[in-house]
C-alpha cells in the first residue's frame, strides 16, 4: 500500500515496471525520434529514481524499504535495457548513414566517369545538342572496324528482280546466267544479288544490265508490246518482241 502511494507520488506509472523494452523500427526517422524520446525518459527516471531512494531512506524503516528497492532495483535494469538498445539503434542509424554516404560517392564517381566519356567522343550541333564526334572516334582502327562491320549487316546481300510478261506466249529471260520461262500474262519473281544484274531475252535481244540497290532492292523488267502513245511522267525500259528491241515506256 505504502508502494503504491509513494509511485503515485513520484508520478512513475505502475505499469512500467516489468515492461519490455519496445522493438526497434526500421525507419530511420522513427528511429531517431525514439532515441530522442527515450534519451529524455531516462533522465526523468534516474532522477525519479534518485529522489525514491532518497525519501524512501527518510521516510521508512529498512524493513519497509526492502520492496521499494527491489522495485528500485528491476527499475535501474529496465533503464539499462532500454540505455542497450539505444546505444544498438544509435549503432545502426551510424552504420546506414555510413553506408549512405558509400553509395553515393559511387554514384557521383559514376555520373562523372560518364561525363567524361560523353565529353570525349561526342560533340555539339548549332542547337548546342551533344552529337557523336565520328571524325574523332574515326582515328580508332577498332571503331571504323565497328562502323564497317554495322554498315554490312544493315544492307541487304539480295534484292528482287520483277519479270512481268504482259504478251499471251511464253518466253525464256536469262538472268544472271539463269534461265527461267515466264508464261504469259503472268509475273515471276527472282531473287538476285544487290548490284548489277545481267537478263537477255533468249533469241530477241542482247544482254542488258539493271541495277539492285536500296532503298528498295527492287527492279522491274516488262516482256510486252510497244506503247502506242508516250507519255511524259515517269518511264521505263520494255522489250518488244515485234520490233526486236527494248523500248522506253513513258507513263503519266
Amino acid at each position: 500500500m505504502f508502494f503504491l502511494g509513494l509511485v503515485g507520488l513520484m508520478g512513475i506509472s505502475p505499469a512500467l515496471f516489468g515492461q519490455a523494452p519496445a522493438a526497434p523500427s526500421t525507419d530511420l526517422k522513427t528511429l531517431r525520434a525514439q532515441i530522442d524520446t527515450l534519451s529524455v525518459e531516462v533522465g526523468v527516471l534516474r532522477n525519479r529514481v534518485a529522489d525514491l531512494e532518497s525519501r524512501a531512506d527518510k521516510a521508512v524503516s529498512r524493513t519497509d524499504f526492502d520492496p521499494v528497492k527491489n522495485q528500485v532495483d528491476k527499475l535501474n535494469a529496465d533503464l539499462g535495457a532500454v540505455t542497450a538498445l539505444v546505444q544498438t539503434q544509435n549503432a545502426e542509424i551510424r552504420k546506414l548513414f555510413e553506408d549512405h554516404k558509400k553509395n553515393l560517392d559511387l554514384l557521383i564517381g559514376q555520373v562523372a566517369e560518364q561525363r567524361r566519356i560523353l565529353e570525349a567522343i561526342s560533340t555539339q550541333d548549332n542547337a548546342g545538342r551533344p552529337i557523336v564526334n565520328l571524325q574523332w572516334n574515326m582515328e580508332s582502327g577498332a571503331f571504323r572496324d565497328a562502323m564497317r562491320s554495322a554498315v554490312h549487316q544493315s544492307l541487304d546481300g539480295y534484292g528482287t528482280l520483277e519479270i512481268e510478261n504482259r504478251l499471251p506466249a511464253a518466253y525464256t529471260i536469262s538472268v544472271n546466267g539463269t534461265y527461267y520461262t515466264v508464261p504469259g500474262s503472268s509475273t515471276q519473281f527472282v531473287r538476285v544479288p544487290v548490284g548489277t544484274v545481267v537478263t537477255e531475252l533468249v533469241g530477241y535481244e542482247s544482254p542488258k544490265h539493271w541495277t539492285i540497290a536500296p532503298p528498295t532492292y527492287r527492279q522491274r523488267v516488262i516482256i510486252g508490246p510497244a506503247p502506242r502513245t508516250a507519255y511524259y511522267g515517269w518511264s521505263e525500259w520494255v522489250w518488244d518482241p515485234w520490233l526486236g528491241a527494248w523500248v522506253r515506256r513513258y507513263y503519266p
